[in-house]
């Protein structure tokens, strides 16, 4: 008897540990795997946020899209969650981008993600025109529960809404779920209507800076050249003009400041450093309105610190987006001497 109850006994155990294996998955910790991706493009390159940090972004078309810069961007988006771990496997897994046709709308496209021979997902959009590419997918199990995570990055050349997103899983080509995920809109950058250059002021040699990237210069003797593509004026106080900000319909008193702190473009890639966070390090400058767009700021003792980084910062106030908090919008533009 007593041999028989320990056979029982080590039936009891041994059955769950089968069942585990035999889909392939192994735990973490109590009751969650650990997850499986499926990747389409290397996100090493791109910052990847979740869609509340993108929200309410003043260049943005509406408060509710979530706003991301083509090429640099990414946002990870929560998918729908299917009970039962028995699709829980990858099997000749894929992620493809479908054409019109492929829906019974017949003008949403989007993509199709394969996971094994019985689990698919669509991502049905609305009016999408390649603003993004579905980068990756992640499945987790937790308690006999799968998972989703789907990361959109923007397209380098995206411009415009990706509208109305829904994901849904299928099981053997039948929908068991769907979630709606908010527009995604994307643009060159997040200061898309602002271009900035510099002027070297021996020569009038011109550089244009491109948005966001950090840029290192062989000399000091130079003005920042901003060009707002909107109408600016001077403003009532020194370094202060005043621009038209077309998304609020309204005009914006708008300081510009100058800042510089020791320190190579090298140094900062190791410790990053930001000058215009102590104001002892804002540096005199002259503020001049060129034309009817555009302003020039140099430097009052005719050229910048030589081996710092070097912040132009416009502060543009705070707009409060209807039934929202107020954001504080501006621009900052680094370059390295």
């Amino acid at each position: 008897m007593r041999s028989s109850r320990l056979f029982q006994i080590i039936i009891v155990w041994i059955l769950p540990l089968a069942i585990a294996l035999g889909i392939g998955v192994s735990c973490s910790e109590e009751g969650v795997t650990e997850p499986m991706t499926i990747s389409k493009l290397d996100l090493s390159e791109y910052t990847i946020y979740e869609p509340e940090e993108r929200l309410s972004d003043p260049a943005a078309q509406s408060p509710e899209y979530v706003f991301l810069v083509a090429g640099k961007e990414a946002v990870r988006v929560e998918g729908p969650e299917i009970e039962g771990a028995a699709h829980f496997i990858l099997e000749n897994e894929e992620i493809r981008e479908v054409d019109h046709g492929y829906f019974e709308d017949y003008w949403a496209t989007g993509f199709e993600v394969i996971v094994n021979s019985h689990l698919t997902y669509t991502i049905a959009i609305e009016d999408f025109e390649g603003e993004v590419d579905l980068a990756e997918v992640e499945l987790g199990l937790r308690d006999n529960t799968i998972e989703s995570t789907f990361i959109f990055a923007a397209s380098p050349s995206g411009d415009g809404v990706a509208h109305d997103i829904n994901i849904t899983a299928l099981i053997d080509g039948e929908g068991v779920r769907s979630k709606k995920a908010r527009s995604i809109e994307v643009r060159a950058s997040r200061g898309a209507d602002i271009q900035v250059s510099l002027r070297r002021i021996s020569n009038g040699e011109e550089i244009e800076l491109d948005p966001g990237e950090l840029e290192q210069i062989a000399f000091t003797d130079f003005a920042f050249v901003v060009n707002f593509n909107s109408p600016v004026k001077a403003g009532e106080q020194e370094n202060m003009v005043v621009v038209y900000r077309a998304f609020w319909k309204e005009w914006a008193n708008t300081a510009v400041k100058v800042y510089a702190q020791e320190g190579t473009l090298a140094d900062a890639m190791a410790d990053f450093f930001f000058p215009e966070d102590d104001p002892a390090n804002e540096v005199p400058v002259e503020t001049e309105i060129i034309d009817d767009e555009s302003i020039s700021v140099s430097p009052s003792s005719g050229s910048f610190p030589s081996g710092s980084q070097i912040v132009l910062e416009l502060d543009f106030g705070e707009f409060a987006p209807p039934g929202l908090k107020p954001v504080r919008e501006g621009y900052i533009e680094r370059v390295f001497t």
